[in-house]
């Protein structure tokens, strides 16, 4: 019994040695193999971390990047046509227009939560709230406020023109405390000048940069590591948890910053653009922003150094770091899932290889065949782990390429959405029924209708106006479910009831087997397109009426001419008790009236070059009085009240005299019922807060032309448009709409400035400023006892079409001593100074003539005797006698009809030059 215990006490060491021989070589290759599996699942784990944490702040970067080249397009409209803006400076009747701009603006943006326009005091002018998505607020000018002693304000009026200011992001503070909900903010402005390059005021935005960090988030809500953005002094914006936020906004929180949670870890961001490593504390993935340099590349303008409260960065200084953070943690979990794998992997397989060792072992007899299954199981083993790995590094693979590919997605999802908030024109879309099913801001905007309003009705529902009759929706209806695509122009209802007209394109949506989804229609507002029409048939028929009354004013001239020139020198002729001298009087007094009624056709027909020179206001406001009374009725009263000393001023006294003639019938039309118009002038001084209220003229002594009337008045935004082209609130037929707007045009081009008062039922005063001169100004009488006619016995060519005209000249000057050589026309003068041509000393010529004109005429002399002088007479405006001459030296301009006193002080005084 002993020796069969003994006996199988060897056998079973025996068989323990032959299965350890078996098993520890088999356990080692098996451990070996596995060992390699796990380190290379290990670190394709790890690289699919890290690949994920870069690409997370690479996606986080460019989002930024993204919405800062939205803002540059802001900021390079403000720098390269700030001149648009000039408006603001403008009296207030073109500021409220501006501030509706602004706000379209505002609404279609809905990134900038204050639009503000600031003179160069710092006081608001325009200030536009963003009060929700779809709506902005223009904020009324009793609640404007002192912006001068804010640093924006002074850092942005301090740049040069071109340059932008940009502050660093931080939490607004409304009453001296934090908003609450917090309001994350960037304010942007930039300086606004004047045509003359003065500065005048800026205009700054208050970027909402709340939706950019929720999008920062947004993007990272899959990534497994922290998303951090920190300022450029580790102060978090966007942290693990809202505590470590904003940290150098609050007292409590000025500790609160990377560097203090992790200095080594902030120490090796600082000092790199970008960059992933690995410490005690986790992984961290890096990268950098630089907001303003961002700015800068897009939009190609100078962004100067960016002063804040906390110091003063250039533009590569103002940055940010996007930080993914992965805990050490996160790091050992996901590890520890291989590890467990793995370990139930080498379990198996050490048991496996335990108990094929000890049945190899057992069975002896079979040993060699045991030990070539268990070495192909070992290969069989090698190679399920290697085909284990592979389709590990295959899933990683695949997972990180529909991880791109999601990523690319969600980007050209996020710019498409953008594309469609931000169009300009109104976008519908409806199902095949024609239900709104989405809207884009322009479509409230157009219509009045809020995107909740419009979903699920139908376009015709909303704005319907019975304009277009069912046949012409029925045969929209055909076309778009016929699948084509329908162009054309409606007219429609506003919420407010007013209507509108619309252009409008609708297509359709297909799926890939040709079937109708839905329909897409783009529209535009042709509002403005149709008032540019009308004002442009307007102008139009301005032109064609204008061009008449000049042709007509030419051909009275000529009429006017002989008259005057027959009158004057049978005034001349007669002595001073001559009892028919009355009669000649009144005859070249009625001609001079006639010639003023030329004067307001040309006037009429083209604006005319001015002919400034020393003019006392009081003189002209006088002589103005007696034709003024003609213009107005028998029940409304004419006072006038000039100021005791002169006035001069630097002024074409008939363009004066247009002023007074436009105010005063503007002043009759507005007293339906009679009244009384007063006329006043004064000297007044103007000082700088006057003018830089006003957004004038510069600062001075002027003289102050006042027109007042008692009649119906207006309303602020009637008085607010008075001076625009066109604009009228007369009934059509009786009002051109220019009447005003020439006085404008007159007043600025005699470097002055004219504003309206006005109040329903009160009446209206307008007041002109013109500039006064340190001169003294001769009356029309001392230039006349001044200004006598010589007498003269040179040769002189004269050409003249108008039998009449010609005749009167030729009297004149025959009278007077000169020898007078006639032509009918152009080619006759030619012809005549050919025949007289060592005689003729002075050519003149009527402009308009059959077979060749003055001009030309003048020309082929010239080309023999170049320095022959030369004088034009024409019936038309003098403007457009020097564009046909090109201000030829050695040629002059007498206008039709002339006395034969100013024709005679022409021609001596054109002889007389040296």
């Amino acid at each position: 019994m002993a020796e069969y215990i003994e006996s199988s006490h060897k056998t079973s060491c025996s068989k323990a040695k032959a299965a350890l021989v078996v098993f520890l070589p088999a356990a080692l290759l098996a451990a070996v193999l596995l060992g390699v599996g796990y380190q290379k699942e290990v670190k394709s784990v790890r690289n699919k971390l890290k690949q994920q944490a870069t690409d997370t702040v690479t996606l986080q970067k460019n989002k930024i990047d993204s919405s800062f080249d939205m803002i540059s397009t802001d900021l390079l409209f403000l720098a390269e046509h700030a001149h648009l803006t000039e408006r603001f400076i403008l009296p207030a009747k073109y500021r409220e227009n501006f501030a509706h701009d602004l706000a379209l603006f505002s609404t279609v943006s809905r990134i900038y939560d204050q639009v503000r326009v600031l003179d160069a005091t710092g006081m608001e002018l325009i200030r536009i709230n963003l009060t929700g998505q779809n709506s902005s607020l223009i904020v009324p000018n009793d609640q404007l406020q002192f912006k001068g002693d804010r640093y924006y304000f002074n850092e942005t009026l301090s740049l040069n023109k071109g340059e932008v200011f940009v502050s660093p992001l931080d939490l607004n503070i409304e009453h001296d405390r934090i908003e609450q909900p917090l309001k994350p903010m960037i304010r942007i402005g930039t300086p606004v000048f004047d045509k003359g390059g003065r500065k005048r005021g800026i205009i700054i935005f208050n970027y909402l940069a709340g939706n950019l960090i929720k999008n920062l988030k947004e993007l990272a809500t899959d990534s497994p590591g922290n998303c951090m953005l920190l300022n450029q002094e580790g102060y978090w914006l966007i942290g693990s948890n809202s505590d470590e936020e904003w940290g150098f906004m609050y007292a409590d929180r000025k500790q609160k910053t990377m560097g203090n949670k992790y200095p080594d870890a902030w120490r090796t961001i600082q000092a790199s653009e970008a960059g992933q490593f690995l410490t005690g504390d986790g992984l961290f993935t890096f990268t950098t922003v630089h907001p303003l340099s961002a700015v800068a590349k897009s939009g190609g303008v100078t962004l100067s150094e960016i002063t804040t409260v906390r110091g003063s960065k250039g533009g590569r200084s103002y940055a940010w770091k996007i930080v993914s953070f992965i805990p050490g943690a996160t790091l050992h979990a996901t590890e520890a899932s291989s590890r467990k794998a793995y370990g139930a992997i080498s379990l198996t397989a050490l048991l496996l290889l335990a108990v094929g060792s000890w049945y190899a072992a057992a069975h002896g007899s079979a040993k060699r065949l045991r030990e070539e299954d268990l070495i192909q199981y070992g290969k069989n083993l090698e190679k399920e782990v290697r085909e284990r790995t592979l389709d590990l590094d295959n899933s990683a693979k695949a997972l990180q390429s529909e991880l791109d590919a999601r990523k690319r997605a969600e980007a050209d999802l996020l710019l498409q959405s953008a594309a469609l908030q931000a169009a300009a024109n109104a976008i519908v879309i409806t199902d095949i029924n024609g239900s709104i099913e989405w809207v884009n801001p322009a479509f409230t905007v157009l219509t009045g209708y809020s995107f909740e309003e419009a979903m699920g009705k139908s376009p015709r529902e909303l704005v319907k106006s019975d304009v277009q009759d069912n046949v012409f929706y029925k045969h929209m209806w055909d076309a778009i479910l016929a699948g084509e695509v329908w162009r054309g122009e409606t007219m429609n209802r506003h919420k407010n009831g007013t209507l509108y007209p619309e252009d409008q394109i609708i297509t359709s949506v297909k799926d890939h087997d040709g079937k109708i989804l839905h329909f897409i229609a783009i529209k535009r507002d042709l509002t403005e397109q149709r008032k540019l029409e009308a004002q442009l048939r307007q102008a139009q028929r301005m032109e064609s009426i204008g061009t008449l009354a000049g042709g007509i004013a030419h051909d009275f001239n000529n009429i006017l001419a002989a008259i005057f020139g027959y009158g004057s020198l049978a005034l001349m002729k007669m002595p001073d008790n001559d009892p028919n001298r009355h009669y000649v009087q009144n005859i070249l007094e009625a001609s001079d009236r006639a010639a003023h009624l030329t004067k307001e056709l040309l006037l009429f027909s083209r604006k005319q070059i001015l002919n400034r020179k020393p003019e006392d206001l009081n003189m002209v406001v006088a002589k103005s009085e007696k034709f003024l009374k003609r213009v107005i009725r028998d029940d409304i009263v004419i006072k006038s009240t000039l100021s005791e000393a002169p006035l001069p001023v630097l002024a074409d006294a008939y363009q004066i005299e247009q002023v007074l003639m436009n105010l005063t019938t503007n002043a009759r039309d507005s007293m339906p019922q009679g009244g009384t118009v007063t006329i006043t002038t004064a000297a007044v001084n103007l000082d700088d807060g006057f003018t830089a209220i006003n957004g004038c003229c510069k600062p001075g002594r002027y003289a102050l032309l006042t027109v007042s009337d008692t009649g119906d008045g207006m309303d602020e935004e009637t008085r607010q448009r008075i001076f625009e082209p066109f604009f009228t609130t007369k009934e059509v037929g009786k009002g051109t709409g220019l009447g005003l707007a020439v006085v404008f045009g007159i007043i600025e081009q005699h470097d002055g400035f004219i504003d309206a008062y006005s109040e329903p039922g009160l009446g209206t005063t307008f007041r002109a400023y013109l500039p006064l001169i340190a001169t003294d100004v001769c009356s029309d009488v001392d230039l006349k006892r001044k200004a006598t006619p010589g007498r003269g016995t040179e040769t002189i060519l004269l050409a003249e079409d108008n039998d009449l005209v010609r005749d009167m000249a030729t009297a004149v000057l025959t009278e007077f001593g000169y020898t007078v050589i006639e032509a009918v026309d152009g080619a006759d003068a030619v012809q005549k100074f050919k025949e007289h041509a060592g005689s003729v000393q002075l050519l003149l010529f009527d402009m308009i003539m059959p077979k060749m004109g003055g001009k030309d005429a003048s020309d082929e002399i010239r080309k023999m005797n170049p320095g022959i002088k030369t004088i034009f007479a024409s019936g038309y405006a003098p403007d457009v006698v020097r564009e046909k001459l090109s201000n030829e030296e050695g040629i002059q301009i007498i206008s039709k009809p002339m006395s034969a006193a100013d024709l005679l002080l022409k021609v001596r005084s054109v002889l007389d030059e040296t």
